[in-house]
């Protein structure tokens, strides 16, 4: 019985990785919809959006936290790190489409056991270059896809490229952040405080850079029904339901397994970016390559797991 509900237990948990993966994905799209077509300054957008998460759960969170817990050196590092990549991918999403952003951030897990190979010496899990190597050659083909249907066109424009440099810079704080955050749970920092530090931190921060920066606010009172509901799914869908619970599905299941799951975050944000943008792959060689990334990277993921559970078997 015991084994059944353990069963039960891990497969509402992957059910939860799995909701929570694409929703992230789904979430750039209100993201550059209220930046590009409603005209709200970005700074202003993510520290509205976090005041609002902050103002509903700190009076439920911050009573149960033990002031111990904040003096923590982890937390304020991962902080530091939720910061500037909430910076440099709300930005990405203002100059590249969404589906762009994600797609470079799919590299996170490359990165990650990059970084380990150069600083902890950790040799390259099996397939790893292989994988690269496909998910580049995937990636090229939803960039470049349309372009060579369609010569004339210009591969990318200048407002492009900084948003992909903006992306990829971004990555390496999701790969920062998919390694630390198992540290978080290692020396017993409670998700709560975790997450209520980052959306209180940002709430300030980006406050202050908006009027730093003279950030118009005025927008915010022009938005019609259509970007109040993008607004809302930013200010509680994103800051509240996806961060709460991808914080609480790492820390469960672990990076591994949870990042396996990536490649939804991808689908969710084509499907949407067509839906709510009108962006959408223009071509067949276009959907070839956002299926070759997305099997190459769930495939990649997959099979590091299998590894991992022969290992801990064999030393069993």
């Amino acid at each position: 019985m015991n084994a059944i509900n353990r069963g039960r237990s891990k497969l509402g948990w992957l059910l939860l990785t799995v909701v929570v993966q694409a929703a992230i994905g789904a979430g750039m799209v209100p993201v550059r919809f209220l930046q590009t077509q409603v005209g709200l300054p970005g700074f202003a957008l993510i520290s509205l959006s976090d005041m609002i998460a902050f103002s509903i759960m700190s009076w439920q969170v911050i009573p149960r936290i033990e002031k111990r817990f904040w003096r923590s050196k982890t937390l304020w590092i991962l902080v530091s790190i939720v910061v500037v990549r909430t910076i440099l991918q709300t930005f990405a999403l203002r100059f590249t489409k969404a589906y762009i952003v994600q797609l470079i951030n799919l590299l996170a897990p490359f990165v990650v056991v990059l970084l380990n190979k150069i600083f902890n010496k950790t040799p390259l899990p099996k397939n790893t270059l292989v994988a690269i190597s496909l998910s580049l050659l995937g990636g090229g083909l939803m960039v470049l896809g349309s372009r060579i249907v369609n010569p004339a066109e210009l591969v990318m424009s200048a407002t492009d490229w900084v948003g992909v440099a903006l992306a990829f810079l971004g990555t390496f704080g999701i790969a920062a952040y998919m390694i630390i955050v198992k540290r978080s749970n290692t020396v017993g920092l409670p998700f709560e405080v975790v997450y209520i530090s980052q959306i209180g931190t940002m709430a300030v921060l980006m406050a202050i850079l908006s009027l730093g920066f003279g950030e118009d606010w005025t927008p915010f009172a022009a938005m019609d029904w259509r970007a109040v509901i993008a607004f809302l799914s930013i200010a509680i869908g994103m800051e509240i339901g996806c961060k709460i619970g991808n914080i609480a599905v790492l820390r469960k299941l672990g990076a591994p397994l949870v990042s396996s799951m990536l490649a939804l975050r991808l689908v969710a944000a084509l499907l949407l970016g067509w839906f709510i943008l009108g962006e959408r792959l223009e071509s067949g060689l276009q959907w070839i390559g956002a299926i070759i990334v997305v099997i190459t990277i769930t495939w990649y993921l997959g099979s590091q797991i299998r590894m991992e559970q022969n290992i801990e078997l064999d030393m069993g």
